[in-house]
């Protein structure tokens, strides 16, 4: 049986109807019996004798907002959709910031693709009860189809704020991150001369082992594209590493060095061949460089590949032994990935005790040692001189403290951005990045390779904290599964929403993305079924129907697509897809006359020409020649752009 959408609006009914009636004598008999036995009709699901309550209150009280809006919400548990509409502007009209009929017809205006009227009235419920969570989630949901990301950003915040734990919300921020990291792929993509281009690529087949080639060769393109860029020659000796050849990475760390002296990840991964090859001093050399330039880099230490001949690792032990008797740092951090490959745990846990004492001492001094600079180095621009040269000799914490307020303000330049931006990428600070650049529209390619890589670094923490809440969560695999979608990834993207379904098979979203997936790939059979599924949940999703008719059209069955785009239209009246697929499935039908209003209706929406050159020759075969030319003027001016 439906349930009411808010049973406690209703309930509060009868005490409204006290306060109000006790002045309208001449019928306080009878309509708080009518508003008592109204809510209790709504409570039982009785949606015909609650119609007939609330339609003698408005007769009886045509000036009370509240009774206009329960006879919305029993119209509306009933889908009678076009009477719910009339009751609750009704009810606006006379009290404008009631939560109730605000939120409901908001809802109404979200099912019927109608998301811009929709917005105003979302507002207006959160204000009046921004405590209820429903409103909040819709009015967030709303903001992205919008794309006003950081209005959405702030609804999402705020319902964290309420419940750290709002899955919902987190689905919210990581579709947004989704969607911005696209949208700056998108603009990075223009610029094809760029070495980010492909350095984008790059990581995205370097997590592939079948694609370690191709994503070689990308990583090649970059540098080629970016010579000077620091990092990139990291990236591919790190990827040159994993496939073991030495002499390959030996190289490109070497390169990386010479550009970027101050490469602490260049130098071990040099340590890394140099001890494979059997160079141990050499190892050691470069990882005191390493520690030297970056302390933090070792904080916690990282993993060091120790994956060689037995024999080597027994003589390496007694190396290392003599060598971290002195306290060198290296010895002593090699000397425990030596252990712990050997099984000696016991003696490996004392080794990475010294070396993190080490290193943290080294840290304390290199903080010190930076205050201390910039409180004696005087003017802004002095400070501003220094904390450049920090960032390039990897002091981003120090190089941090004194530009990025610099970069905050009006006054910032593009060096102290470019740095600012590199610091904050390097130590993770994703969120920080994306304010900074917020609102800029870079058009430097490295700024939109930054952003772009921020967007889907904080889609991924969102997506991993999704999980850490609920480990089965069907919102998780959901935008898992968006991810996909936007790299054009719509096989993977569909085997996620299939995922997420098991767990909530009556989501109708789900039907439609999991469709949508297969439309995406041709799959139009598929499709239709996963559309249909979609519609019959939902019978308001517009979209659904508007693509199961797009679908079947597609299969040259245009009998069976008219009725589901006629439904969309009915949702919608101004939806120029519909229209278009409504054209396509008449011409099938050879009903031209039906075909050409239609395909007028939609043409709003061609981007490409393809809809004016359907009116064209559908013109020239009603012998309508001005028509005709001036659809194909138009679709020769769409071709070209």
């Amino acid at each position: 049986m439906a349930r009411c959408p808010n049973r406690g609006a209703t309930l509060l009914l009868v005490g409204l109807f006290s306060a109000h009636f006790s002045i309208h004598l001449v019928w306080a008999q009878s309509a708080p019996e009518l508003a008592s036995a109204a809510a209790r009709s709504m409570q039982q699901g009785d949606y015909d004798s609650a119609e007939r309550y609330y339609k003698e209150l408005v007769r009886l009280a045509p000036d009370v907002a509240e009774v206009y809006s329960n006879l919305g919400l029993v119209y509306y548990s009933e889908k009678k959709l076009n009477l719910a509409d009339e009751a609750f502007e009704k009810a606006l009209k006379l009290t404008p910031g009631l939560f109730v009929p605000n939120f409901v017809l908001g809802q109404i205006r979200v099912k019927q693709g109608r998301s811009r009227d929709a917005l105003p009235l979302l507002e207006t419920a959160v204000k009046a009860r921004p405590e209820d969570r429903n409103a909040r989630r819709l009015l967030g949901a709303v903001l992205v189809g919008l794309k006003r990301y950081d209005q959405a950003i702030k609804q999402y915040e705020k319902m964290l704020g309420q419940n750290s734990q709002d899955v919902d919300a987190f689905y919210g921020l990581g579709r947004i991150y989704v969607e911005l990291g696209q949208a700056s792929v998108s603009q990075l993509t223009k610029f094809k001369d760029s070495g980010f281009v492909p350095l984008a690529s790059a990581e995205h087949f370097a997590l592939e082992p079948e694609w370690r080639s191709y994503a070689l060769e990308r990583y090649r393109q970059a540098i080629v594209g970016c010579p000077n860029v620091p990092g990139l020659r990291v990236a591919l000796g790190n990827l040159e590493l994993a496939g073991k050849d030495w002499d390959g990475a030996r190289r490109t760390f070497k390169e990386e060095v010479i550009i970027d002296p101050f490469s602490y990840e260049a130098r071990f991964g040099l340590a890394v061949v140099a001890f494979h090859e059997g160079d141990l001093d050499a190892a050691l050399k470069c990882l005191n460089e390493a520690v030297g330039v970056r302390p933090e880099f070792f904080d916690p230490l990282p993993e060091f590949s120790v994956d060689c001949a037995p024999g080597l690792l027994e003589t390496s032990q007694a190396m290392l032994e003599r060598r971290a008797e002195s306290g060198d740092f290296a010895a002593v951090f090699l000397l425990s990935q030596v252990l712990t490959a050997r099984g000696r745990q016991d003696a490996a846990a004392l080794c990475r005790s010294r070396a993190e004492r080490d290193r943290d001492r080294r840290i304390e001094e290199y903080r010190s040692r930076s205050t201390k600079s910039c409180e004696d180095s005087g003017t802004l621009d002095r400070r501003r001189t220094l904390a450049l040269k920090y960032v390039r000799e990897k002091r981003y914490e120090e190089g941090l403290r004194i530009l990025l307020p610099l970069a905050e303000s009006s006054a910032s330049d593009s060096a102290v951005e470019t740095a600012v931006v590199r610091a904050l990428f390097q130590l993770q600070r994703f969120e920080d990045l994306v304010k900074l650049l917020k609102g800029t529209h870079p058009t430097d390619p490295e700024m939109l390779y930054f952003l772009a890589t921020s967007y889907k670094k904080l889609a991924l923490r969102t997506l991993e904290r999704m999980l850490e809440l609920d480990p089965q969560s069907a919102r998780a695999h959901q935008l898992l599964g968006d991810s996909f979608y936007v790299q054009d990834r719509f096989k993977e993207a569909g085997s996620e929403y299939e995922i997420a379904l098991r767990a909530k098979p009556d989501d109708s979203e789900l039907y439609f993305l999991l469709g949508d997936t297969y439309f995406r790939q041709s799959q139009f059979e598929a499709a239709v079924k996963a559309f249909a599924r979609a519609t019959e949940l939902d019978p308001y999703h517009v979209e659904a129907s508007l693509m199961r008719g797009r679908a079947l059209v597609l299969l040259n069955r245009p009998e069976e697509a008219i009725p589901f785009l006629r439904r969309a239209l009915e949702l919608e009246p101004r939806s120029a897809q519909a229209h278009v697929a409504m054209g396509k499935a008449y011409t099938l039908l050879g009903q031209i006359g039906e075909a050409v209003r239609h395909l007028e209706l939609g043409a709003s929406s061609d981007t490409d020409g393809s809809v004016h050159y359907q009116l064209f020759k559908l013109y020239t075969e009603l012998g309508q020649e001005e028509k005709a030319k001036d659809a194909l003027l138009t679709y020769k001016k769409l071709k070209r752009h």
